[in-house]
């Protein structure tokens, strides 16, 4: 009973808050209008400050190399699976990159982070979890960015791709979550280089480090009900089986392999295990569908792969945490 609590308490609020932003689309309270602005809102200010100043408060010193090392080496090989898959089974060149994106890409930012953070109420945890993902996002937001692009370009007409291709490879350099990170890790660079006794935001300007401080604790909850804002439900026929497939692979097959072994092969502490939920357990991300548009694949399949997986992530999170916690990995 008690890793029950534990979990409905870690997951439930971010089901409801999911769910509150469905409900108040549907009342009507949120406009179409709204909800895309407060999307670009959270994808263009509260994210990124969330991401910067998670990285302030980490350190370099503290990089979890194990866990970054299987954390690439997990998603670069899901990727050539996936790539793998659908050379030999999916025959629509428009639906093959958008079935590698979405086995291979997870919702880390919007869905992952505020998810991993949730996992403690211990605020030293909290706070070893927190930096963690921050530094995890490093290698992980550019990487699926990246990941996506070749899967989204490889399939399509190329001649027709071309300008796409460069108009997506320049939106991801000018990628306000990956502008974030760098900033952070040039903080972190500079902070090894500088004494300690220098100029600090957080001590000299408090008022500015408060400040980033209060738009981080807005982008995990407004992220969460943005995601449900933007749920429609509608299935085309001749996508359903591959829908089928890349919500399971996505959301029960990737966890169970990856979590079976970290947990076998390595001693990760409870904070790793939560950060690999994050990137692993989470359902894929909304950007897919927007980059699937741009780049001439099936934008439709990749958005219906973003509401089921996120629709069925409320099962299999909840089983995955349970679990984990049972087995004394949280």
């Amino acid at each position: 009973m008690e890793n029950i609590l534990f979990t409905l308490n870690a997951v439930a609020p971010l089901i409801l808050l999911v769910a509150l932003g469905y409900f108040l689309k549907r009342i009507k309270f949120f406009s179409p209008e709204f909800i895309q602005i407060a999307n670009k809102f959270c994808f263009y200010v509260a994210l990124p400050a969330l991401l910067f100043k998670n990285l302030y408060d980490s350190s370099l010193g503290s990089l979890p190399w194990r866990l970054v090392i299987f954390s690439v080496s997990a998603i670069i090989i899901i990727f050539l699976l996936a790539l793998i898959y659908v050379i030999l089974f999916v025959k629509d060149n428009t639906k093959k990159g958008v079935m590698i994106q979405g086995i291979m890409r997870s919702n880390y930012a919007f869905i992952g982070i505020p998810l991993a953070t949730s996992l403690f109420s211990d605020n030293e945890l909290i706070a070893k979890t927190g930096a963690t993902v921050a530094l995890m996002s490093i290698f992980c937001i550019p990487l699926f960015n990246m990941l996506s692009v070749v899967a989204l370009s490889i399939f399509v007409d190329k001649d027709e791709n071309t300008n796409h291709f460069k108009k997506v490879l320049l939106g991801i350099i000018k990628n306000p979550l990956i502008i974030a990170i760098f900033g952070g890790l040039l903080v972190l660079i500079f902070r090894l280089i500088i004494p300690s006794s220098a100029f600090v935001v957080r001590d000299n300007v408090n008022f500015l480090y408060k400040t980033l401080d209060s738009l981080a604790k807005i982008a995990s909850p407004l992220a969460l009900i943005i995601v449900g804002g933007q749920f429609e439900f509608s299935v085309s026929s001749e996508s359903k089986g591959l829908l089928i497939t890349g919500v399971i692979v996505r959301m029960i097959v990737v966890p169970v392999v990856v979590f079976l072994l970290a947990s076998l092969c390595f001693d990760f502490a409870n904070y790793e295990f939560a950060t690999l939920i994050a990137i692993f357990a989470s359902p894929i991300a909304v950007v897919s569908a927007i980059m699937a548009k741009e780049m001439n694949n099936d934008h439709l399949l990749a958005s219906q792969l973003v509401v089921w997986s996120t629709l069925v992530s409320s099962v299999t999170i909840f089983i995955i945490v349970l679990t984990l916690k049972s087995l004394g990995y949280l």
